[in-house]
């Protein structure tokens, strides 16, 4: 089923110069993706609005990262790797970056989980669909905003985040870490119709090898979230574009 989603979309992307082509390639790849997580898409919301007016540079590369997630899926899908098989999908990803973590971390993980990789400068690698299945904001919004703008949660939890990003980042040969040094805690979407309450418990962050030479080139972070509540309470969407501090782009 996804790979025939992904087919019905493939795109000449050569051809798109006018800003209707960008406006109709991002209605097109939006609503594959929000098709693969289960949403329903929302063609006429403001997020769309504000994607239509962003500066080409900014577009091309959200464009790119929607590209990118959806020749993914369309990878894993003809390797006969569902959407919801989380760490089959990590596996999947760790092979064709040629990376790779140990079986010891891998048996740790759950399909349930929330299972991210992110590179030393805090960019999002992969992810999973398990937190696009619980947050409530539209997925458009979710390739528009930063983390930072998304969520709210305690600084000290940020802080703590950071220390252990930095621990993993300097982790020595064959050492892994599974302690749960991150307290329990609550993470607060901003703006969303339902101001979604989620309850996270930071299960481990653990460094991510090169198969070639045993380097860490990144982190993998698991975590499990719940829905605790819902404020249903919308806000004014955000302006794009917020500071981003070291270690807040680490997510839900």
């Amino acid at each position: 089923m996804i790979r025939c989603v992904i087919v019905s979309i493939q795109l000449d992307h050569s051809s798109f110069t006018s800003s209707q082509s960008l406006d109709n390639e991002f209605a097109e790849l939006i609503a594959a993706v929000e098709t693969l997580a289960g949403h329903g898409f929302k063609a006429g919301t403001q997020s769309f609005q504000i994607s239509a007016d962003l500066p080409e540079p900014r577009r091309q590369s959200i464009l790119a990262k929607l590209r990118q997630d959806i020749a993914f899926y369309e990878g894993a899908s003809q390797a006969g790797i569902g959407k919801y098989k989380s760490v089959d999908l990590l596996r999947h990803f760790l092979s064709k970056a040629n990376w790779s973590v140990s079986e010891d971390v891998l048996s740790r993980l759950s399909d349930q989980d929330v299972i991210e990789v992110y590179s030393p400068t805090f960019t999002q690698l992969f992810r999973n669909m398990r937190f696009l299945e619980i947050c409530s904001y539209p997925i458009l919004d979710v390739y528009l905003y930063e983390w930072p703008e998304l969520y709210t949660r305690p600084q000290a939890i940020t802080e703590a985040l950071v220390q252990e990003c930095l621990k993993s980042l300097a982790a020595k040969p064959g050492e892994n870490f599974f302690g749960q040094s991150v307290p329990d805690h609550f993470l607060e979407e901003v703006f969303s119709a339902e101001r979604r309450v989620f309850e996270i418990e930071q299960k481990f962050i653990s460094p991510v090898r090169s198969v070639e030479d045993g380097s860490v080139v990144a982190m993998l972070g698991c975590l499990s979230a719940n829905v605790h509540s819902k404020r249903g309470q919308s806000r004014t969407v955000v302006p794009l574009g917020h500071p981003i501090s070291v270690g807040s782009v680490l997510s839900h």
